[in-house]
């Protein structure tokens, strides 16, 4: 069998440039391809970014040539990631697969689409190639050996790349998908695999029994995959797959941070021949997990289980190892300092008699250890039942603690909180003997039935009357022996007798009291002598002693109980008021204690609080030299980086430009010189004809008729000048006909409207004078009226000699004869009136000015009332 062909598909991204500057950003790049997402380690967002990483691909040549017809391109996608884990697309690239060279060959690639416009577009230098993948002798030979087994796999692989499928099946992205709507693929599998009723899955027709363990051991880096568009009620986390149609979920848990779930451990029986295992999962290929936000997929792991196969030895592998976490929408997500999320998983295949060896093993050393722990627990049992703890007679200076200064103890508080001390120390049946005997040598009464609860847990309270109270109830009763109550009661001569000042009051006799008040036998019975006769014993004078002895004796004691009672009631009297006393004194002086304490915890919180904000400031200002720090000998490198890759680049720069320029003057001089070449064929071309251009005129110029042709011609010419002057002339004298008729037309256009302008004002002019005339005829005097009428007149032959002016051969217009008789106005009053008058005639005869406008008309009024004045 030939040896197939495999490829390597190598992308090296180098650096990048035209990027603009973020701070607190990360830039890296991710391509997805053959199924498989690989991603360069983040750099810093700067103009211009160093990425010096490989991607590769392994692909046989069959696949191969399936993307290639395809069409199938690779799209590096840049995404830029900020502190806060927030990714944003910034373009990205495309590179054909078929136009992949198979030597590597830098190329300067522009982001398509992209979103940050600077002066220039960002593009990324890449080295793309596809690469021939050589293997070793070893995995030839290997290879050769599985050939047959191979070609089933291979056919396989042929139908999937013709289905379109050349990997993994295809997963439906998108951020809402759910565990219900998952794709159910079944793995197609060439030899039988049954689930039995023994609980094994039988694959082939081997009979070894294996045990495939899958365990999911951990995750990390989960928060990244959390999409917070999605409301889900749910906030539970869980990892879900599927093996052979058997759902498999991990326990839920909460914190994405801290993902803590026990660990999954999944057993599969199986029940083949070796060969048929390692074919088995050769088929199986892969396994997803996915990761689950209650029923909503967020994620998965593509997880290739053929790793647990050794090529090289027929043993299988045990795979521990981490696996990326994808998102639904099949990329890879990041955060600035490079994590992604993963999952840790654990994968093994041993055979189950190996197991059950080791499982009885360890099933026997823990047997003997549970049978030694059950001898010990039984024997320690037993003696804490049957050996309690002996108890100590009370001594009178134990039981009587300064009797002078009215402080006495009733039990013995060192046992009682030793015991309360080792309470979580001894199980119940110790406790319980334990207390057992605390009660028989400590009683309240003589004649008292105590119980008590038994709780290992529960603490020693003291009462007011200070001594332990117990709880009582109806589980356990220890009655109390008196002949064990008497000697300690009796011992204690606070209690049964009074307090002397002697040595007596500490002796060890039982009875102190009963010694001093015994009365000594009377002198009748004293004389009593025995007698011989035979007189009956309750006659006998002893018989009669003895009873008057034993009922004064009885008396005596009943005296004597009457005396402790009475005693007791006092003693216990005086300790409750002494307890009252000191219970008060010690309210005081804990209250006291409590204020002084809270004021100096108050103190200590302040002066804490202090503490911690200069610990902060502290803090915050070493963090914020350490990052000025940082940031400074981050800009010098990244000065000195980009100081070093201008050079470099402008030195690969001009060098290419410099080669480029060579070769230009190389091809430039080329051209010249075939120009030159050129050139001087042309010129000796045109030489040439010019000579045979001669010959033939001077040759054609000997003969008549090259002569009169000659004289023609020239006659031509001058006659088609001569008829084109005649038309420029004809056109002249027709256009200055238009320009004099249009100007005619202008003329009378002109002398219409000012005649009708002429006209309306002297209508005007003659109203006016009209009404002057009236105003004026019954105000002013004869010399005054005449004076207007002349003036009137004076206007009408001024405007008659403006229309005799305006008609043609009028020149100059005839001068009007100053108005005589003035002797009736003042000098002055005429000076003024004739340079008014002039200044009338000068506005109206520079034509800016008629007699209708303001000016004019306001000169005229003055004119009017400095006449009318006078």
């Amino acid at each position: 069998m030939a040896r197939p062909s495999q490829h390597t598909v190598l992308v090296t991204v180098l650096d990048g440039r035209h990027f603009f500057r973020k701070s607190n950003s990360k830039l890296y790049i991710q391509c997805r391809f053959n199924n498989e997402i690989l991603t360069t380690d983040p750099v810093d967002h700067t103009p211009v970014p160093i990425f010096d990483t490989e991607l590769a691909w392994d692909i046989d040549a069959k696949a191969l040539g399936f993307f290639r017809s395809q069409r199938v391109s690779l799209k590096l996608i840049v995404y830029s990631v900020d502190e806060l884990n927030k990714r944003d697309m910034i373009g990205y690239i495309m590179l054909d697969l078929r136009g992949a060279p198979g030597e590597l060959e830098e190329r300067w690639c522009p982001l398509v689409n992209a979103k940050y416009g600077t002066a220039f577009r960002p593009e990324i230098k890449v080295l793309f190639a596809v690469v021939p993948k050589v293997e070793g002798k070893e995995e030839v030979e290997e290879f050769l050996a599985r050939g047959r087994r191979g070609r089933e796999s291979n056919k396989e692989q042929q139908k999937t790349l013709r289905e379109g499928k050349p990997g993994r099946e295809r997963l439906p992205s998108g951020n809402a998908l759910t565990l219900r709507g998952l794709p159910t693929v079944t793995p197609r599998f060439s030899l039988s695999v049954e689930l039995t009723d023994v609980g094994f899955y039988q694959v082939g027709s081997g009979d070894t029994l294996w045990v495939m363990w899958i365990t999911i051991a951990f995750a990390e880096n989960l928060e990244l995959l959390r999409d917070h568009s999605l409301t889900s009620l749910d906030s539970t986390f869980q990892f879900y797959f599927s093996f052979l149609s058997n759902d498999i979920t991990t326990e839920k848990f909460n914190d994405l941070s801290d993902p803590n779930f026990a660990a999954e451990r999944v057993s599969i029986r199986l029940r083949g021949s070796g060969e048929d295992i390692r074919r088995f999962i050769e088929e199986l290929s892969n396994l997803i997990f996915y990761f689950c936000c209650g029923d909503i997929v967020l994620g998965f792991a593509d997880v290739s289980v053929r790793a647990l196969l050794d090529d090289r030895e027929p043993n299988f592998q045990v795979v521990e190892k981490m696996y990326n976490l994808y998102s639904m929408k099949q990329e890879l997500p990041m955060s600035s300092d490079g994590r992604t999320p993963s999952i840790g998983l654990a994968m093994s295949i041993t055979k189950e008699s190996e197991i059950e060896g080791e499982m009885e093993g360890d099933l026997s050393k823990i047997q003997i250890q549970t049978d030694e722990m059950d001898e010990d627990d039984q024997g320690i049992s037993f003696n804490q039942r049957s050996a309690p703890a002996p108890v100590p007679a009370p001594t009178p200076m134990d039981a009587l603690s300064g009797l002078g200064d009215g402080h006495m103890s009733i039990m013995n508080f060192e046992t009682v909180e030793e015991v309360a001390n080792e309470g979580n120390k001894v199980d119940d049946r110790t406790r319980r003997d334990e207390r057992a005997v605390e009660t028989l040598g400590n009683p309240k009464t003589a004649d008292a039935v105590h119980s008590e609860d038994i709780n290992p847990y529960q603490p020693h309270v003291r009462g007011h009357s200070g001594m332990y109270d117990k709880r009582t109830t109806a589980d356990t009763a220890y009655p109390v022996n008196p002949k064990q109550y008497q000697p300690q009661v009796h011992g204690t001569p606070g209690i049964l007798g009074k307090p002397t000042t002697t040595d007596a009051a500490y002796s060890t006799n039982p009875y102190p009291y009963q010694r001093q008040a015994r009365a000594p036998p009377s002198a009748a019975s004293a004389s009593v002598t025995s007698t011989p006769n035979s007189t009956p014993l309750h006659a006998t004078p002893e018989y009669k002693v003895a009873l008057e002895l034993e009922l004064w004796r009885a008396e005596e004691e009943r005296k004597f109980r009457a005396h402790l009672r009475l005693r007791e009631t006092e003693v216990l009297e005086q300790l409750a008021a002494e307890w009252k006393i000191r219970e008060h004194e010690r309210e005081a002086i804990l209250k006291k204690k409590v204020e002084e304490f809270k004021s100096l915890e108050h103190k200590i919180q302040d002066l804490a609080t202090e503490l911690e904000t200069r610990e902060r400031k502290l803090r915050e200002s070493e963090l914020d030299f350490a990052r000025k720090k940082d940031e400074v000998e981050r800009n010098a490198r990244r000065v000195v980086d980009e100081a070093r890759d201008s050079a470099r680049r402008l030195h690969e720069e001009y060098k290419h430009r410099l080669q480029v320029e060579k070769g230009r003057v190389v091809e430039a001089e080329r051209q010249r010189d075939q120009a030159t070449k050129e050139r001087e064929a042309s010129a000796f071309q045109v030489s040439t004809l010019q000579q045979q251009l001669a010959e033939v005129r001077s040759q054609a110029a000997s003969t008549p008729e090259a002569r009169l042709q000659e004289k023609l011609n020239e006659l031509e010419r001058t006659i088609t000048g001569l008829n084109a002057k005649v038309d420029g002339e004809k056109r002249g004298k027709k256009y200055y006909k238009q320009q004099w008729v249009k100007s005619l037309r202008e003329l009378a256009k002109c002398k219409k409207e000012w005649q009708t302008e002429l006209a309306t004002r002297l209508e005007r002019e003659r109203a006016d004078l009209e009404r002057l005339k009236h105003e004026i005829s019954g105000k002013a005097p004869p010399d005054v009226l005449e004076t207007i009428k002349r003036d009137l007149e004076e206007l009408k032959l001024r405007a008659s000699t403006a229309s005799k002016a305006t008609s043609p051969g009028a020149h100059q217009p005839q001068k009007v004869a100053e108005p005589i008789d003035q002797e009736n106005y003042d000098p002055q009053i005429l000076v003024e009136v004739e340079r008014l008058a002039r200044e009338r005639d000068s506005l109206v005869a520079s034509g800016v000015y008629t007699r209708e406008d303001r000016l004019v008309r306001e000169i005229e009024r003055r004119i009017r009332e400095l006449l009318g004045g006078n």
